[in-house]
């Protein structure tokens, strides 16, 4: 008599297969998670990156030079609070200030923000020139011969090789009004029309 050979599985084997299913889908799910998570954080950063960006933008745009120190407020964007502390400094370049805005979400009833709080989504750095000045007569050489010349890289107007009307002989501003400092169409001077 032959013996009749098992159909189907024990169940040792069954326990065994469902349990690595288990551990495939946990794996699969703490992957979604972690994505879901990733995304919801580069959200976040983004909007806090707008946030500073607008601030930035506020700071720049005022008609006035800012004045160097912090300040910090809370504003509401893309259905959140939100938290900005913006820094002004002096840097070496004269004329020239470092605005560095660091944006968080506002936390409910929280005290006010320290600066040296390390949980800010986003730092943004800008730059504000205060350098802007009147005219004042001169014509920038952008002739590589007179850079490093030992000047301030200006000539006045008409002057020397390279200015405006010089060996070039080219054009030279007029002025009008017996030297009043307004500047009229340049003239041809005698070179090639």
């Amino acid at each position: 008599m032959s013996r009749r050979q098992p159909h189907g599985f024990t169940m040792i084997e069954v326990l065994v297969a469902l349990a690595i299913v288990v551990l495939g889908m946990s794996a699969l799910m703490t992957t979604i998670t972690s994505s879901a998570d990733t995304t919801t954080r580069l959200r976040e950063k983004s909007f806090a990156e707008w946030v500073g960006f607008n601030q930035l933008s506020s700071t720049r745009l005022t008609l006035t030079a800012p004045s160097t120190g912090t300040m910090e407020g809370d504003v509401d964007f893309a259905n959140g609070n939100w938290h900005w502390l913006q820094t002004i400094d002096q840097i070496e370049l004269p004329g020239v200030l470092r605005i560095t805005v660091q944006v968080r979400r506002n936390v409910p009833g929280a005290a006010a923000v320290s600066i040296s709080n390390t949980n800010w989504l986003a730092t943004v750095v800008g730059f504000y020139g205060t350098s802007q000045g009147a005219a004042n007569g001169t014509v920038p050489t952008w002739n590589p011969a007179t850079f490093g010349g030992g000047g301030n890289g200006q000539r006045p107007a008409g002057s020397g090789p390279g200015g405006i009307g010089g060996s070039l002989g080219g054009f030279t501003t007029g002025s009008s009004g017996g030297g009043n400092g307004i500047t009229t169409a340049p003239t041809n001077t005698g070179g090639t029309p």
